[in-house]
């Protein structure tokens, strides 16, 4: 498989990781307090 990107797919992509990191993980962290 081919997994280079365009810069657009690049830009959404940094964007999407950055979302996750902000709004996933501290919620999986508080679920796992729990």
């Amino acid at each position: 498989m081919d997994f280079s990107l365009s810069e657009k797919e690049q830009k959404l992509w940094e964007r999407a990781k950055a979302f996750t990191l902000e709004h996933v993980t501290p919620r999986a962290h508080e679920l796992e307090k729990k």
